[in-house]
């Protein structure tokens, strides 16, 4: 078995490749843009944000994230801010834990629900 694993050690070794002609590389790259273009950037919120729309009086909205989810928010008590993660918890009382680097927008409801 030893003898196996070091035929095969030596079999499998890294070969040091043959030197490329002078210029091989440039031709493979000829018409091609040397440095990608830069992907259009998702509009990103940060913890801050969320923050800022607690403190500014309360008024219910919604929490867009970068898959599509919405988060409604219809009253101060339904979320939770930490350090790292935003805390949304629906009307059954089961709670979201969103990572701020996937909340895209934060979009207001309108205004309170009447009390009855």
């Amino acid at each position: 078995m030893i003898q196996l694993q070091q035929t095969l050690h030596l079999k499998l070794r890294a070969r040091p490749h043959p030197p490329h002609p002078a210029g091989f590389l440039d031709s493979r790259l000829d018409g091609l843009d040397p440095v990608p273009p830069q992907r259009e950037a998702v509009a990103r919120m940060d913890l801050a944000d969320v923050q800022r729309k607690l403190a500014d009086g309360f008024r219910p909205f919604v929490i867009r994230t970068s898959d599509g989810h919405e988060f409604s928010v219809p009253h101060k008590e339904f979320i939770f801010l930490t350090k790292r993660s935003v805390i949304v918890a629906d009307e059954q009382g089961f709670v979201d834990i969103l990572d701020p680097a996937h909340i895209t927008s934060l979009r207001e409801l309108g205004a309170l629900p009447a009390r009855e």
